[in-house]
């Protein structure tokens, strides 16, 4: 018999009916990893008769935090049903001593989910997916979370609610990319507007530095982008140009960063083979895979925050997803961005990047080389 593939991409998983063992199940998992909320969200529960979680409207917090505020909520989540927890480990550790070596690979516990909804495996697999769901992951995330907690839990041996799939191999049976140039953390690093403030940025010795410049002029983006890499010439400065690859290689500027949808349009094999440094943005999990292919010298992980700069097709992820995704991507250098100011560095640096980009945070501030000098104390 030929398995069916197992990939998030490719699979359309079942939607078998829920039963009230596999929902209870999914609402206490969701319990347990409330921190991956999405900022200025919270669940309002299950919903049987849809099979799978309802959103509701954002709610007004006091501070950037991607905890829950409501009183309501927090009570929910303070005593997780152990009962349920109890039971489906045992459920877990029975069914699984039960199979042969080769039978207990993730591979084929995912084969037989997909094969047997209403098997064990199956009802465990569509419990996470709910699960993720509740937490406000897009369907496609939510198919990937699922498949990584089977994996995770083949990989341990043992079924543990309360540990959220957190290694390269859970989420990708692909090896595990080596970037093309092994950067290090980067440090500070201000997101830019013209080439005047990349001046200034390099005279207080900030370590790394991104051109953003927008124009429709070709010669305005070729003036600003040589200007810039003239700026960086004779320091340690790192600098990456946004989105304009043609002119970056043939500037010979350091780096380069590119969105996700430029990675249809940009010559991605050209650019890895050019002396340019690639980095990539990101906005969770099937992102972070798809970027990594490219090998890419770092990865940035947002928006953590929400932000007025750009519109985001994602909601801010908050400090519970980024934590989760850097524990996945250590092996990349990596840079949180999105709507961060100083009174969220610790947070941020905290949950496992080694650079921190800021906008607002440098360009607003009426002090911008004092506050740069104070942003780079951080690292």
């Amino acid at each position: 018999m030929t398995h069916p593939p197992t990939s998030h991409q490719s699979h359309q998983p079942h939607r078998p009916q829920v039963s009230p063992p596999v929902a209870a199940h999914a609402r206490v998992l969701a319990q347990l990893h409330h921190h991956l909320l999405p900022f200025g969200w919270s669940p309002n529960g299950f919903n049987p008769s849809s099979n799978a979680f309802s959103p509701v409207s954002p709610v007004s917090t006091s501070s950037l935090d991607c905890e829950p505020t409501t009183k309501a909520w927090s009570s929910v989540l303070s005593r997780p049903d152990q009962s349920i927890i109890e039971h489906w480990q045992e459920a877990f550790e029975h069914h699984f001593a039960s199979l042969s070596p080769a039978q207990s690979l993730a591979s084929e516990l995912l084969h037989h989910a997909h094969e047997e909804p209403g098997s064990f495996w199956g009802q465990m697999l569509e419990s996470c997916r709910l699960a993720a769901l509740a937490l406000f992951f897009e369907d496609d995330e939510a198919q990937l979370i699922a498949a990584a907690w089977i994996r995770s839990s083949s990989r341990r041996g043992h079924f543990q609610a309360s540990a959220w799939p957190d290694a390269w191999e859970d989420f990708s049976t692909a090896k595990r990319p080596t970037p093309d140039h092994a950067l290090p953390a980067l440090g500070l690093y201000p997101v830019l507007p013209d080439a005047q403030w990349v001046q200034r940025m390099v005279d207080v010795g900030v370590p790394t530095v991104q051109l953003r410049f927008k124009s429709e002029d070709p010669q305005a983006i070729v003036r600003e982008v040589r200007a810039a890499v003239r700026a960086v010439q004779s320091c340690q400065t790192r600098l990456f140009i946004n989105d304009h690859w043609e002119i970056a290689m043939g500037e010979g500027a350091y780096g380069l960063h590119l969105g996700q949808e430029d990675f249809g349009v940009a010559p991605m094999e050209k650019i890895r083979q050019s002396a340019c440094v690639l980095g990539l943005s990101t906005h969770g999990y099937v992102e972070m895979l798809k970027a990594a292919q490219h090998a890419p010298g770092y990865l940035a992980l947002g928006a953590v925050f929400p932000t007025t700069l750009k519109q985001m097709k994602t909601k801010p992820q908050g400090l519970g997803r980024l934590r989760a995704y850097a524990s996945v991507m250590k092996s990349f250098s990596l840079v949180g961005i999105g709507g961060i100011d100083e009174s969220q560095f610790k947070a941020v640096r905290a949950c496992g990047v080694g650079s921190i980009a800021v906008v607002r945070a440098i360009v607003a501030h009426t002090e911008p080389e004092i506050q740069a000098q104070r942003l780079m104390s951080y690292f």
